[in-house]
């Protein structure tokens, strides 16, 4: 059946020239990630067209978007023979060269619907390695494997048990809440002594997974694999509402031994607490494109564009630091203190001010009646 469904629309041959772009099929379930992808993608060379559900809709209004096409079926993560030659049907009537999911929910329906499509895919891990690094629990159990830093962890199954763990968090002693697979903070909840009966009506799944809270400072790390090899990595923060980029050797070595020891390819980034003394711990990895991949961008590495190209380049390190400021940042900034890299960033939303404006007055969350949990942060 796989078989019959993948060839009824194989990819045309297309004849283009070197400098034409790529013609790219983007799958969204949502609008804030992947309305990144798409603005990389074209960045990188790309005509990008959506194949997206309703709350993946306000894509439309973006004028990197060539064309909006609503999904008649539902995008839930699992394999879907019909959605696929969906996917295929679209595919093949827009010439398109590559399909690239623009978030998890998106990631996994590819993943599991593979055999289905007749199309290739950006880079990416296979399902069974997608599920270990896309579930806290299972990541931490990785963690455990390859003797990597990560806070002590268990896992419970309801909010009566979470009820009885938390009775004694103090502020030096916190407990933090999390859902295995959601992602943006969604469900989060930190316990440090505080309002706790009312954070606990805050946890509305289960199970619940719970690790002692770190103290310290939240960065990122994010790298791109082809065959176990890592070719890009850099590490970032947000700090006074400016993106600062740079490498750090130490992470670097943790994450290489990670993707080699499952061989991944594609695009990953990685959640990192640092305590005050310098130490680092693991707390989660997303198996896929990430929020701040703009910024990253326009610091100077686009994750989407080497994907686009099946970059096969040498390990690229970055320069370090490199300071990105953000809307805000340059706002407050004296004109003669701007840098070309602040230029760039007012440039990209200058560019594209309507998707702009609906994230931030989070129109499409009220369009699809969706809402996010709030997340309980220690004072």
């Amino acid at each position: 059946m796989a078989a019959r469904i993948a060839a009824a629309h194989a990819p045309p041959t297309v004849t283009r020239a070197k400098t034409d772009p790529v013609r790219v099929l983007l799958i969204a379930t949502r609008f804030e990630l992947p309305y990144r992808v798409l603005r990389c993608a074209q960045a990188g060379g790309a005509e990008v067209f959506v194949l997206g559900t309703p709350a993946a809709a306000p894509l439309r209004f973006s004028r990197h978007c060539k064309q909006f096409i609503p999904s008649a079926h539902l995008i839930r993560g699992e394999s879907d023979a019909l959605l696929a030659a969906e996917i295929n049907g679209v595919a093949h009537e827009l010439l398109v060269e590559m399909i690239i999911p623009g978030d998890d929910i998106a990631m996994r329906t590819l993943l599991a619907s593979g055999n289905f499509l007749a199309f290739p895919s950006f880079p990416h891990p296979t399902l069974p390695n997608f599920d270990i690094l896309n579930n806290k629990w299972t990541f931490a159990a990785l963690c455990s494997e390859l003797s990597l830093p990560h806070p002590s962890t268990r896992l419970l199954t309801d909010r009566s048990l979470l009820a009885q763990e938390v009775q004694a968090c103090s502020p030096e002693h916190a407990l933090i809440a999390k859902p295995l697979n959601l992602n943006g903070g969604q469900g989060i909840v930190v316990f440090d002594g505080k309002d706790t009966s009312e954070r606990l009506q805050n946890i509305s799944y289960r199970p619940i997974l719970l690790q002692n809270f770190i103290h310290g400072r939240d960065i990122c790390a994010t790298v791109y694999a082809r065959a176990g090899h890592v070719q890009t990595f850099i590490g970032y923060l947000i700090d006074r509402k400016t993106f600062i980029a740079f490498h750090d050797a130490r992470i670097y070595a943790d994450v290489q031994r990670l993707v080699k020891h499952l061989e991944l390819d594609g695009v990953y980034n990685f959640d990192i607490r640092v305590r005050p003394d310098g130490s680092l711990y693991y707390l989660e990895c997303n198996p896929r494109f990430f929020h701040k991949m703009d910024l990253s961008m326009v610091a100077g590495v686009n994750f989407v564009a080497l994907g686009l190209h099946n970059s096969h380049a040498h390990p690229t390190v970055m320069e370090s630091p490199i300071f990105v400021r953000l809307p805000l940042a340059i706002l407050r900034c004296a004109p003669w203190d701007l840098t070309k890299r602040d230029l760039k960033m007012g440039a990209y939303f200058m560019s594209d001010p309507l998707p702009y404006l609906i994230e931030k007055m989070r129109l499409h969350l009220l369009a699809t009646g969706t809402s996010s949990l709030r997340c309980y942060r220690p004072a």
